[in-house]
């Protein structure tokens, strides 16, 4: 009978990811910085788009969901291998990061077909 308690190499595998996470998060701080000190704060537009006010309107909406789903996430301890799970923190991240991820995806949808529809350009008229 095969022993699923404790696979072989999950301790490598969860340094390898949490090391990969700490350099992801790093380069996305220095390319931020990098980026900033470059190009300034002033409002840049790229062909005629606002590029500026898109990224500022993007990580606030991110923020936002991210916080929002984590308060409203769900705490019911699951069930995992017949064994119940009851970490609050680690429910409340998990469903966040599902429910982030469905909104975020929607939001995209509506404006993908609100751009082939060219909504956009008939609201500014």
């Amino acid at each position: 009978m095969i022993n699923l308690e404790s696979p072989l190499f999950v301790d490598i595998l969860l340094y390898a990811i949490y090391a990969l996470l700490l350099l992801t998060i790093g380069l996305a701080l220095w390319s931020a910085v990098r980026s900033t000190r470059r190009e300034g704060l002033g409002e840049k537009k790229s062909n005629g788009i606002p590029t500026r006010t898109i990224l500022i309107v993007t990580v606030c909406l991110l923020t936002g969901a991210l916080a929002l789903t984590y308060l409203l996430a769900d705490t019911r301890p699951l069930a995992i291998n017949g064994k119940p799970f009851a970490d609050v923190f680690w429910l409340r991240v998990s469903d966040m990061l599902i429910n982030t991820s469905i909104v975020l995806m929607t939001i995209a949808a509506v404006c993908t077909v609100g751009g082939l529809l060219g909504i956009g350009r008939k609201l500014k008229r």
